[in-house]
């Protein structure tokens, strides 16, 4: 069974060979201004660190090390300045220590009765150190993604409804139909991106 699971989302995970990224980036119109570059660079802070801890829910589940973020967060005065340390160093030189990104992985079932391999998806518990650098990236990228992103990109941007993606569906299928005339052609495709909403390349 073991064996099963760690071939079947070894593959899942695993990346597809990129053709010519080249190509692809070329097509990509730059939408980071100078003053974003400059926010986006700038050297974290120990106050960053301290913030991004607070900020991480007290009972999230813990990595193998077992310590929730509760323990970081009421040690925080005798722990603090070695986990920013920690913290810092990574955002400096981008190496992480040992074990810092060791997860557990655990199997959640997407259907209430699970019978194959890809009805489960797999949660990576990360240990605190990981979420602390995760926390810090997403707070500084979190203003300036409204900006950054797509106004058709519905989900995981504050103020938007991943539900707002139906309406537009349903709009565009709509429009579609009401084609009438033989000079203006349309297509819709439907795409099974289970593959890809589960990895990042």
């Amino acid at each position: 069974m073991k064996l099963m699971a760690t071939s079947y989302f070894k593959e899942v995970y695993t990346k597809d060979p990129t053709p010519t990224p080249v190509v692809v980036l070329d097509g990509i119109v730059p939408k980071v201004t100078e003053q974003m570059n400059d926010i986006l660079s700038a050297p974290f802070s120990e106050e960053e660190v301290s913030n991004a801890l607070f900020q991480i829910g007290p009972l999230k589940a813990p990595d193998t090390d077992g310590f929730p973020t509760r323990f970081y967060q009421r040690n925080w005065s005798a722990l603090k300045s070695k986990i920013t340390a920690a913290v810092l160093e990574f955002f400096v030189s981008g190496a992480m220590s040992e074990g810092v990104n060791d997860t557990t992985v655990v199997l959640i079932p997407k259907v209430p009765h699970p019978k194959e391999l890809k009805d489960f998806r797999p949660i990576n518990l990360c240990n605190v150190i990981y979420k602390l650098v995760s926390k810090c990236l997403v707070n500084r990228l979190r203003p300036l993604l409204s900006e950054l992103i797509s106004e058709n990109q519905s989900a995981f941007i504050p103020g938007r409804l991943i539900s707002d993606n139906s309406i537009i569906a349903f709009e565009c299928i709509h429009h579609i139909q009401s084609l009438k005339s033989n000079s203006h052609t349309a297509c819709a495709y439907k795409l099974d991106l289970s593959k890809a909403y589960d990895r990042v390349d």
